[in-house]
């Protein structure tokens, strides 16, 4: 379900109208107007919270906010996906480069806002000052290491397995890894299109 949220307008405030923050611009409005990603997001925000929230084992705080770090995370690597088969979207004169640096720009925020969110409940939870602290920068590891090597490390494993693939199929099946990876198969699974009604249909 996309809504247009007007309330929601001062969201974008702090991103500059520039060439280089189209991609930006364009991944956070769709971020925060479709349900699809948001909902997923808040949900398992959400879920985490509570858990940490009854949790005052240090190690167990510790692992239970650092999995969830990662679950949003995953969940949230098709975000730049449904654009890949716009048409008006591939004429903007706008290098690919400059579209994986907004896509890692805003996992940043996401992540990095719901780490803060997890590091005060596990402050409040656990037995002292100290632990809350640890655990709080922990979750701010996590989040560096899932954006800055385990997402480009990931992708491009992937794509240096696909270009030396000694067959078709081993090829096709390495394809579909990495379209599972990237969230680009999403579209097969969407029926929904501006240009006609596919319940109708």
């Amino acid at each position: 379900t996309i809504k247009r949220r007007k309330s929601l307008d001062w969201l974008f405030s702090n991103i500059t109208v520039t060439q280089e923050n189209t991609y930006l611009y364009l991944f956070s409005r769709h971020f925060v107007r479709g349900t699809e990603y948001s909902g997923l997001y808040l949900r398992l925000t959400v879920i985490g919270s509570l858990l940490l929230f009854f949790v005052t084992d240090f190690w167990f705080a510790l692992g239970i906010g650092s999995l969830f770090l990662y679950l949003i995370g995953f969940q949230l690597l098709p975000l730049a996906q449904p654009f890949r088969y716009v048409t008006t979207v591939q004429l903007y004169p706008i290098q690919e480069k400059q579209k994986e640096k907004a896509l890692r720009q805003l996992l940043t925020v996401l992540l990095s806002l719901c780490a803060l969110i997890f590091g005060i409940i596990g402050g409040i939870s656990l037995a002292s000052v100290r632990q809350g602290f640890l655990v709080t920068g922990t979750y701010f590891g996590v989040v560096a290491l899932f954006i800055f090597i385990y997402l480009p490390y990931r992708i491009k494993k992937l794509k240096r397995k696909l270009e030396h693939a000694e067959n078709y199929e081993e090829w096709k099946s390495i394809a579909l890894k990495l379209d599972e990876e990237t969230g680009a198969q999403e579209w097969k699974f969407d029926n929904g299109s501006p240009y006609f009604d596919a319940e109708i249909i």
